[in-house]
């Protein structure tokens, strides 16, 4: 729970620091923490359990009020955002740093602008076990034309978007954001399964004890029956009872090593990426106006000046050529 209110603090711009079994934070009035701060205050100091609770800290635990109040925030952050990420780079040779080996020459040619997506989901993926333990999952989907489509899970959402143009009314392909969800919900799905064998270890740990002074509690009450002078038909019924009451709750107990993960998505954050689809071509100098040697398709991202053809590594593709 700790790492879950910590996590959606830092998320949504706020400043956090661990003071023994305080987590301590500083929430800005304006920005996207604006209702936390209203909420919860602009410094809140928040306790975990009631052991440490003392004037000016504020409890954390299920259905009180810091969860509520951040499940509420979370639900109102939901939706879908679309932004542009500035294509400020532009395509040449010597912005793709590389030269042609002696004698050939280098060109471009069938230049098109086309569109690359970065697709971000952020989930709220609540662990049942014993108790209830929550945390946020951020994936990044790469949607590129050239390139297969991956998911990588990050620790905290990008804040620079926040500084590029939003287009609200603007939407992804259908197919593409349909295929990039469709991963980013395996990906999730895949870490809510592994959170959740861990989790279902420690609670098993745990539960280790439990059982121990469970039978240590009904063996004892289980003796005095043995023992006792009393009516023995009731004693023998009283201990039949017993037993089957220990199997209802180590039965209990076993169940609560279940772990069970939902899922709820919380926003859709895409960011158009614009691109230079090109040919690139390489040429003998000794052979001028002649054809080219050689052909590739080039992908080039406009933001950050990077260039892939035909998956492979530009300077490997032109030494290649050069070497022929």
């Amino acid at each position: 729970m700790r790492a879950f209110v910590r996590d959606v603090l830092v998320r949504f711009g706020a400043e956090v620091e661990d003071e023994g079994p305080v987590l301590a934070a500083t929430i800005p009035p304006d920005g996207p923490a604006k209702a936390l701060h209203q909420q919860l205050g602009a410094t809140p100091r928040f306790v975990f359990s009631t052991e440490h609770l003392e004037v000016g800290t504020q409890l954390v635990a299920a259905g009180g009020h810091v969860l509520r109040t951040i499940d509420a925030f979370l639900d109102q952050r939901s939706g879908y955002v679309y932004v542009v990420k500035p294509g400020k780079q532009r395509l040449s040779l010597k912005a793709l740093g590389v030269k042609a080996l002696k004698g050939y020459s280098l060109a471009f040619a069938d230049r098109l602008d086309a569109l690359g997506y970065d697709v971000y989901v952020s989930y709220c993926v609540r662990y049942h076990a014993r108790e209830r333990t929550d945390q946020l999952e951020t994936f990044r989907v790469v949607v590129r034309p050239q390139d297969a489509i991956l998911a990588e899970r990050l620790e905290e959402l990008p804040t620079e978007f926040a500084e590029w143009p939003a287009k609200p009314r603007k939407r992804a392909p259908e197919d593409a954001i349909s295929e990039a969800l469709a991963v980013a919900d395996r990906a999730v799905s895949e870490r809510a399964v592994e959170v959740g064998e861990t989790l279902g270890e420690e609670v098993r740990e745990g539960m280790v004890k439990d059982v121990g002074r469970l039978h240590a509690y009904y063996a004892g009450q289980i003796a005095d029956y043995e023992r006792s002078r009393r009516n023995r038909e009731l004693a023998l019924l009283r201990i039949e009872e017993l037993e089957d009451e220990r199997e209802v709750r180590l039965a209990e107990l076993q169940r609560s090593t279940h772990v069970r993960a939902e899922v709820q998505p919380l926003q859709i954050l895409v960011v158009e990426v614009p691109l230079i689809q090109a040919t690139l071509e390489v040429y003998a100098k000794a052979d001028e106006g002649g054809p080219a040697l050689g052909k590739a398709p080039l992908w080039f991202d406009r933001t950050t000046g990077a260039a892939r053809v035909s998956g492979a590594e530009l300077e490997a593709f032109v030494s290649g050529l050069g070497a022929d």
